[in-house]
């Protein structure tokens, strides 16, 4: 053991623990993290190392893959929402914000309809409860309030989510702005009829 592993086991020794560490030991070349659980039993020392190289490279794998994730749904020009199981919002990319001019912790204290047209709001409540209630994917369109306070057209798309287990977790969605696409086709139903 090293100084400082020697001076951690004369701690453990006065004062009885237990403790846990996390260390890096190299073993044939090659560098290994070590968990290292101690406690004082009696007049002695009970000191245990377990090899936790593969759960640390799993869960640095799993925080590279989220903050992959984060760059990609937050630079999307949609904006992408996730609610829990009880469909309460839990996660909105920046584009999201940007658009509503929100801040995220105002926004998750809200439905995901507070912000649709009131002439909108009955028909998509109704086919998101109908739909999650089914645990469906589904789609809807409707106008909902940017920044400037502009009623623009949305065209949303969402599914179900699963967590880890595979237990329905909510849902994820993303919405595009179509305000531009509405108003031409309308302007073109004006010319044609």
């Amino acid at each position: 053991p090293n100084d400082d592993m020697f001076a951690r086991l004369l701690d453990l020794h006065r004062h009885g623990g237990p403790d846990s560490l996390q260390v890096t030991r190299t073993f044939n070349g090659v560098q290994h993290w070590m968990r290292s659980s101690g406690v004082r039993l009696d007049d002695d020392l009970a000191v245990t190392f377990s090899d936790i190289t593969q759960q640390r490279s799993t869960e640095e794998a799993v925080r590279h893959s989220e903050a992959q994730f984060r760059i990609l749904a937050n630079t999307a020009p949609v904006l992408i929402w996730m609610t829990d199981a009880a469909g309460r919002p839990t996660w909105l990319n920046q584009t999201w914000v940007e658009f509503t001019g929100r801040q995220v912790e105002d926004a998750l204290r809200m439905q995901l309809g507070d912000l649709v047209h009131p002439d909108d709001q009955a028909q998509r409540r109704a086919t998101a409860r109908e739909f999650m209630a089914a645990r469906l994917p589904f789609r809807s369109q409707y106008r909902t309030k940017n920044k400037e306070g502009a009623w623009r057209w949305l065209d949303e798309s969402a599914a179900p989510r699963q967590d880890h287990n595979g237990v329905y977790a909510g849902y994820v969605g993303a919405c595009s702005d179509i305000t531009e696409i509405v108003e031409a086709r309308r302007e073109l139903e004006l010319r044609v009829a």
